[in-house]
């Protein structure tokens, strides 16, 4: 186990590979320690919960975020973690919780976003035969108050700057569609421009589906988190 750092992630680990790619397998194998918080995975489970966290005045969303922020209050506690240079990543849906995660915690040192990054307004309610938006499923617990009017990705990254952000995404992907991400992206990437720290803003366009890709991403996490 390294004293150095340790390496949040959103994922599962399974004796098959699927579309996470192993990856938290793969970070132990790089050297990280790896906590894997439980997330739900499906859309019937996160809507029924989410129905319950909206009568007691809460969302779904909102208590997973909270409990990624306990998670870190935990992880700095252990004397095996560097408390600064802990790092998030995740696909899909996680790749989101991870994002916004990163946005709200400042002690998240790096930030690596799988398959979840666009321009927001567009995949919850534009149709495309590019990606499946929202308003054309039964994903309930997606849909937030204001967000198409106060929070885009980009907005969310500009929480987490000055601090590193990867974007992964599979030009195949039908979850995001890799153009909009790629625009969205040149938002995020003037900010750290800026700021002159344009090498903490990282974009990889990979030839593949909804997949974790796991390479310029574990690249981006070596160089900010190992000592």
């Amino acid at each position: 186990m390294l004293r150095s750092g340790r390496l949040l992630l959103r994922c599962g680990l399974v004796e098959k590979s699927d579309y996470h790619n192993r990856f938290g397998l793969q970070a132990v194998e790089r050297g990280y320690i790896v906590f894997a918080p439980v997330m739900m995975n499906s859309a019937e489970k996160r809507n029924w919960l989410d129905r319950k966290a909206i009568m007691v005045g809460q969302r779904m969303q909102a208590l997973e975020q909270f409990k990624i922020m306990r998670l870190i209050d935990y992880l700095g506690t252990r004397e095996d973690v560097a408390a600064d240079r802990i790092g998030v990543y995740g696909i899909s849906w996680g790749g989101r919780t991870a994002m916004n995660a990163a946005a709200l915690d400042t002690r998240i040192a790096a930030c690596v976003v799988s398959g979840h990054f666009m321009e927001s307004t567009q995949k919850m309610t534009k149709p495309s035969p590019h990606y499946t938006a929202y308003i054309q499923t039964q994903e309930n617990y997606a849909f937030f108050s204001r967000e198409a009017t106060e929070f885009a990705d980009a907005d969310i990254c500009s929480l987490i700057c000055p601090r590193p952000v990867q974007i992964e995404q599979g030009r195949e992907d039908r979850v995001a569609y890799w153009k909009i991400a790629q625009d969205e992206f040149k938002i995020v990437q003037g900010y750290y421009e800026k700021l002159g720290l344009a090498d903490r803003a990282t974009f990889e366009l990979f030839e593949g589906g909804h997949v974790v890709a796991g390479k310029q991403a574990f690249t981006t996490l070596q160089k900010w988190l190992k000592p």
